[in-house]
């Protein structure tokens, strides 16, 4: 379906990860098929940005500072909305894909009646993160929320994306344990896988199949993060027991880096190498060298969108379950070509709403399945490699997405944005005036002055 309304991108980010990229495709996707795109972001340190904001076809927009995040100041709503009033005239009708809930209140803030407004939900805790004490726990798995005025509002909120055909679940899992977290039914949502470019992949994949019952070598493909962490962790304990029961050789490849330095030292610090098990980091890699890397084992396995990555490479792919370290034992895999449709490793949530996830085994088993039919290592690459083509295209689930992004009904007239309480607000807008002046880096260094103080 060809769209009438001019389509917007809103996510601004310095790292390179699995939504900005997917955010790059979308605007590869567009301007190959001669539609323009409104971006809106940061021009400097800023991932989609920095790529695009000359780019030929692509009008971009700078979206003023808000120091004070996640409370909106004035200053920040008289700016963006004197720029959205320029865009709305420039452009006409707009819908604007937005993700995460921090820059669906900008977008609440900022545009009017003109302007629709479609939200993805790319993680199983998308919104629910949004309400816990970051210092007391990382994650909403084991516990039910406490139901405070913004519980009320993100409810509310989603119950009109969902009415107004305005939310994409990236798959079931996602769409069900928002469900469960806000008690609530999301039926007239969108669940559409992400879509992947395939089509980037021109070489002829990788279709050696080593027969050698006494060695198998594994290939982990993603960040060092609090939810990911604790499945390579995992992945390594199943592997150490495969070498003392199996007596196999066996090599645990890792390529990834982490925004927060603590987890990559994590891995270093207890990933180690025995007699029989060796570890190779790999580090960040660059993207167009991943492959060669890749190509020289025999077992993919990840979440989320490396996994279809993986899969390119035609190798067998497991798709792991993202969770805390204290949901450990928990964590199970599945080959991806057996995987639910768009399912990237929400295991552990889909147990916790009770949603069952077909397929779903101990990687452990997994992995001994493999060593014990060698032969797998071929038809398993080749099936992983069939399903994304066959099911994940861009060519084939970006058409459905651009019909229900430009077909959002959810309009900005009747919403307002969480309104923060009193002490709240002093707090962010004296972090946000210390942030203007002395800088972030200064910050900290007080903060760990103050610290150190105090212990004395």
């Amino acid at each position: 379906m060809l769209c009438k309304k001019t389509l917007s991108i809103y996510y601004s980010t310095q790292y390179i990860g699995g939504t900005p990229v997917m955010f790059g495709d979308f605007i590869e996707y567009l301007l190959k098929n001669q539609k323009r795109i409104v971006l809106l972001g940061k021009r400097n340190n800023d991932f989609l940005g920095e790529k695009y904001s000359g780019r030929e076809g692509v009008s971009f927009f700078e979206v003023p500072d808000n120091y004070a995040d996640p409370l909106l100041s004035r200053s920040f709503i008289r700016k963006s909305r004197r720029l959205a009033g320029l865009i709305e005239r420039e452009f006409g009708q707009i819908s604007v894909i937005t993700n995460p809930f921090h820059n669906t209140q900008k977008c609440i803030s900022m545009f009017g009646k003109n302007t629709s407004l479609f939200v993805a939900f790319l993680h199983e805790e998308e919104w629910p993160l949004t309400l816990i004490n970051k210092r007391e726990k990382v994650t909403t798995l084991g516990s039910r929320p406490e139901k405070s005025r913004l519980w009320y509002y993100q409810r509310e909120l989603l119950s009109s994306l969902s009415q107004s055909k305005a939310a994409w679940f990236m798959n079931e899992v996602t769409r069900k344990y928002h469900e469960y977290y806000y008690d609530i039914s999301l039926s007239d949502s969108y669940v559409i896988p992400i879509p992947f470019y395939t089509e980037k992949y021109k070489r002829e994949a990788n279709m050696a199949s080593r027969q050698n019952r006494d060695e198998i070598s594994i290939i982990w493909l993603g960040r060092f993060d609090f939810f990911k962490n604790p499945t390579i962790l995992r992945t390594y304990q199943h592997l150490l027991s495969i070498t003392e029961n199996r007596k196999t050789r066996i090599k645990y490849g890792l390529i990834g880096y982490a925004f927060d330095e603590k987890f990559e030292r994590q891995i270093r610090n207890e990933l180690k190498s025995t007699e029989r098990l060796k570890i190779q980091l790999h580090g960040r890699v660059d993207p167009k060298d991943i492959n060669k890397i890749v190509k020289d084992y025999d077992v993919g396995i990840g979440m989320g969108i490396s996994t279809y990555h993986l899969a390119m490479n035609c190798i067998p792919v497991i798709v792991a379950d993202a969770a805390d370290i204290q949901s450990i034992a928990s964590i199970k895999g599945c080959w991806l070509h057996e995987a639910p449709l768009g399912f990237v490793g929400g295991g552990v949530y889909a147990d916790e709403c009770g949603f069952a996830i077909p397929n779903r085994k101990s990687i452990g088993h997994l992995l001994e399945e493999i060593q014990d039919s060698p032969e797998k290592k071929r038809t398993y690459g080749m099936e992983a490699k069939k399903y994304v083509e066959n099911n994940l295209s861009i060519s084939k689930t970006m058409p459905e997405l651009v019909d229900a992004w430009s077909s959002s009904r959810f309009s900005f007239e009747h919403v307002n944005i969480f309104d923060i309480p009193f002490r709240k607000k002093i707090s962010l807008i004296a972090k946000g005036v210390l942030k203007r002046t002395i800088g972030t880096e200064n910050i900290a260094k007080i903060k760990t002055f103050c610290h150190l103080k105090t212990e004395a």
